[in-house]
């Protein structure tokens, strides 16, 4: 009998600095877009918290490696600190 993988549902959250808000807005859309369809990353933007939330594509089994999450998370951080650093990344 064949056992199933059964990956775990991840979460990360960063919290947005004040000075970082609007140029997040701004930048977001290449943001998800490296996030989500690169890294295969799901990705919100909780305008309520100021907070940019991660979670693995848990449903669909579509994150191909559970540390693509944490590299998410890192570039996003990245973003944040610094634009260039992110793209490094």
């Amino acid at each position: 009998m064949a056992e199933s993988t059964q990956m775990e549902v991840q979460f990360r959250e960063i919290p947005i600095p004040p000075n970082c808000y609007t140029p997040l807005k701004k930048a977001w859309l290449d943001i998800y877009t490296t996030v989500y369809e690169q890294m295969k990353v799901d990705i919100r933007l909780n305008l309520k918290t100021r907070k940019v939330e991660l979670k693995n594509r848990h449903e669909s089994h579509d994150t191909p490696n559970v540390s693509n999450l944490l590299k998410a998370a890192d570039f996003v951080h990245a973003f944040m600190l610094d634009i260039h650093d992110a793209v490094a990344l």
